[in-house]
């Protein structure tokens, strides 16, 4: 055999004896470098990241957690608060025995009296505008009035419905009571024994701050119009300045001093007559 084949068979063997890499084995040189660059990036990133906030409390943690109302009952209350904060006049009445054509008629009747043009409004440059009924629900209501001036709250029981209205005028409160009365009156039924229905006054809050009896409602009704009731005012006024001006004028010509002259010569010839009837 030639030395060139010797020469080749040998070069397989030398590949054998020589040591195999494995792939574990790459790792583990590399290891300690890489554990180093992950832990250098790792504490680069930790420091440049910013520190988290703490968690914010839940809102049950430290407050009372808030009631969510329906779509219905929060316009409810919404509307309720509109009525008591813009009306003048707010009457009270508890029903029975009303049906949906009843509060028709009702209504019907209420809207037929006249608002005089001297009513009071509640907002200046506002023409007067009619009453309105509802029937409300006390639930709903009650926490309104808690919050007004004068509250309604302890009347809030039963079946109730409201009457308000922006102005307020003694006149126009008395028509709209005579007006109710009377379409009550046309309501009831003839049968023996048939439930009559029922529309009671409770209570009244007059110029938002003014809670008032049933009895006191009906008694303002009578008085007259608030311009007739400013004229008496003024008269009552203008009379009592009139007087004084007169005294004054008598003074400045001299009655006046005439006038206790007189009086005091009266008052002395009157201690001269008891004193000659006691000698």
């Amino acid at each position: 055999m030639s030395r060139p084949a010797l020469t080749r068979l040998a070069a397989p063997s030398r590949l054998a004896s020589a040591p195999t890499l494995r792939p574990a084995a790459v790792l583990s040189a590399f290891a300690p470098s890489a554990s180093s660059s992950l832990s250098t990036s790792a504490s680069s990133s930790a420091s440049a990241a910013p520190s988290p906030s703490p968690a914010a409390p839940l809102p049950g943690a430290t407050a009372a957690k808030t009631r969510v109302f329906p779509a219905r009952k929060a316009f409810l209350f919404d509307y309720y608060t509109h009525l008591l904060s813009s009306s003048q006049l707010i009457l009270l009445f508890a029903h029975d025995n009303l049906s949906v054509s009843d509060l028709a008629r009702l209504r019907r009747a209420i809207n037929a009296v006249p608002v005089p043009a001297s009513a009071s409004v509640s907002d200046a440059g506002a023409a007067p505008a009619k009453a309105r009924l509802e029937v409300v629900r006390t639930g709903l209501l009650a926490p309104v009035t808690r919050s007004q001036a004068a509250s309604l709250e302890p009347h809030l029981a039963g079946p109730t419905a409201l009457l308000t209205c922006p102005s307020l005028s003694p006149p126009y409160l008395a028509a709209l009571l005579g007006a109710l009365a009377r379409a009550l009156k046309m309501l009831k039924h003839a049968e023996q024994g048939a439930k009559q229905p029922v529309l009671q006054l409770k209570a009244g809050v007059l110029e938002g701050n003014r809670l008032m009896a049933a009895p006191q409602v009906e008694a303002v009704s009578k008085l007259p119009d608030l311009d007739v009731l400013r004229a008496q005012v003024v008269g009552l006024l203008e009379g009592g300045g009139r007087s004084l001006l007169g005294v004054l004028e008598q003074g400045r010509g001299g009655g006046l001093v005439r006038t206790l002259q007189g009086l005091e010569k009266s008052l002395q010839g009157g201690e001269g007559n008891a004193e000659g009837k006691a000698e």
